[in-house]
């Protein structure tokens, strides 16, 4: 019979009991019924709907707080780490010149070309320039710190005459006067990490206002107005690139590509760009935009030199126009700027016109900006550009450099050595490193004709030259070999051998110290003294030198045993 409403509530059936399990000793205990799958969670993430939320919202600050942390790195210009390495830059002996001193005209252009100093017609009105008008030197010294003092970078006035400094003064025509005249130190060499990244960091404030222009003309026109991401700059990107069916205009902010190059691989992925994001927000929240601008401008990737990445902008300017940045000209910074996305493929080096052609482009984008009017820029494309020769970096007088790095490593870590940016001031002479190493060429290329059983191609001839001023003890030039890329072997102070007649000197100077010492005989240079075959008893037993190719004077003065190196008769005399 069919059940109705009227029967009444349907009967609720019996629940089944729990099913027993049988523990080992027998007891029997409940097995608990299986979770829904909308209740299943991770054995590691703890129960509960706020517990889940509490849990998120734990990693995502952590997540924050690591990014946070990362981002305090760049904030400072000495970061060691996975952001910025500065290599170690090793210097010579600078050059002071007073009132007074002795100095040619030929002398004073050499060492300002040695500084890398340009030469032009007119008076200089930018830093490492000058000109010369008969005995009268007007120079634009850079700035530069040194040990001592600080050079701010001011118009200095050089007066010569009759190989003499006559007057030294402060300005251009002026007649203040000035006490020292200091050439900048050559740079000898770097010490880099494996990554070898030249880097000279410098303060936006000493950066040219043309060249911040052009990189935020070119690169991010409303960096002043967004926090990090431009939308509306993404958009319009975004519509360029379809347009042409390729990617002409990319969308990313300079405080995106910042932490880019800092922090993020450079592979296409949403999680990557969306890092990239989320980090520009932060880095906009930390820093001013100022710090961001000077941050970008001293990081960025802008060509390689031989196995050297140029990055900053000091670096780039030393490289392609052999200039410091505070020295470029408007063409020459929106070159730059326009070498910033393929600096490589469009280094003009490789492709001239197409580097020409970027950089009138981002003059057109200044024009665009504001920054420029259309007649400046129609000006400044019809400047001839002149790019510097670019061999790649060398290392001045490698031997010493080698010496200098090995005396400091046992006191500095190779690490910090290598990617803190000390800068090391040496007492090596550029001027007689230069001669001396023309000395040692020509010395072992006379040492090769004249061997009998060596020569250039079977056993070359091998050299070292250390000069040391003898009062002060300052190493004034040292050369180690024949040739550092052949033989890195550092014969001036790692060769260990007998001394031979170069210890005769020291004998004869204690000789004739007697006069001064007060001890008897008193010996000159006149004493006369035995020069003819002898034996000499010692703690070893009886000992017979001879002279060379065994011939002897009989009786010779001092100065003519000195002349000769006569080996009895130093012995008679010690």
């Amino acid at each position: 019979m069919d059940r109705t409403e009227s029967d009444g509530p349907r009967p609720r059936r019996p629940s089944r009991p729990r099913p027993v399990k049988q523990t080992p000793l027998g007891k029997p205990r409940a097995v608990p019924p299986p979770h829904p799958w909308w209740e299943w969670r991770p054995s590691w993430a703890p129960p509960g709907t706020l517990r889940w939320l509490v849990f998120l919202a734990l990693v995502a600050l952590c997540f924050l707080g690591y990014d946070w942390f990362r981002l305090s790195s760049i904030g400072s210009s000495r970061y060691v780490g996975q952001g910025w390495k500065f290599p170690t830059c090793v210097y010579a002996d600078w050059k002071d010149f007073r009132a007074g001193d002795l100095l040619s005209s030929s002398t004073l252009q050499r060492l300002l070309a040695r500084a890398h100093y340009q030469r032009i017609v007119k008076r200089p009105t930018d830093p490492g320039r000058y000109r010369v008008n008969g005995p009268v030197f007007e120079i634009y010294m850079r700035a530069f710190t040194y040990p001592d003092r600080v050079e701010h970078g001011s118009p200095v006035t050089v007066r010569l005459q009759n190989g003499r400094v006559e007057s030294l003064g402060n300005g251009f025509g002026t007649a203040e006067g000035r006490g020292l005249l200091r050439i900048d130190p050559e740079l000898l060499g770097e010490f880099a990490d494996p990554a070898r990244e030249r880097r000279s960091y410098v303060p936006l404030s000493r950066l040219p206002r043309h060249l911040v222009l052009a990189t935020i003309a070119s690169e991010d026109r409303r960096f002043y107005h967004h926090w990090g991401l431009d939308l509306l700059g993404m958009g319009r990107a975004t519509m360029r690139n379809v347009a042409a069916r390729t990617v002409v205009e990319g969308g990313s902010t300079i405080t995106q590509q910042l932490v880019k190059n800092l922090f993020l691989s450079h592979e296409r992925s949403f999680w990557r760009k969306f890092h990239e994001a989320f980090l520009a927000v932060l880095v906009e929240l930390r820093y001013s935009k100022d710090q961001i601008l000077e941050f970008y401008l001293n990081q960025i990737y802008l060509g390689q030199r031989g196995s050297w990445s140029v990055c900053g902008v000091e670096e780039a300017s030393l490289y392609y126009f052999n200039k410091h940045v505070q020295e470029l000209t408007v063409p020459e910074a929106a070159l730059l700027v326009g070498i910033i996305p393929a600096p490589n493929r469009i280094s003009p080096y490789r492709d001239p016109e197409a580097a020409i052609a970027r950089r009138n482009e981002v003059l057109q984008d200044m024009v665009e900006a504001g920054y420029i009017s259309k007649q400046d820029a129609r000006r400044y494309r019809r400047t001839q550009q002149r790019f510097a020769a670019s061999p790649p970096p060398a290392t001045l007088a490698p031997y010493f450099v080698d010496y200098v790095r090995e005396t400091l490593s046992k006191d500095i870590p190779e690490s910090e050595l290598s990617g803190r940016g000390f800068t090391i001031f040496t007492t090596l002479d550029s001027g007689l490193q230069e001669e001396g190493e023309k000395i040692l060429r020509n010395g072992v290329r006379d040492a090769d004709w004249r061997s009998p059983s060596g020569g250039a191609e079977r056993d070359p001839a091998q050299g070292a030259l250390l000069a040391i001023e003898p009062s002060t003890g300052n190493i004034r030039a040292m050369i180690g070999g024949r040739s550092y890329a052949e033989s890195p072997f550092n014969r001036a102070v790692d060769s260990r051998r007998q001394p031979g007649s170069a210890f005769k000197p020291f004998v004869y100077v204690t000789a004739l110290d007697s006069y001064y010492s007060g001890r008897r005989p008193l010996l000159t240079a006149a004493t006369v003294l035995e020069d003819m075959p002898d034996t000499f008893q010692t703690d070893l037993g009886p000992w017979a030198p001879r002279n060379f190719e065994n011939s002897y004077a009989g009786r010779v003065t001092v100065a003519r045993a000195l002349a000769r190196s006569l080996n009895v008769a130093t012995v008679h005399l010690a």
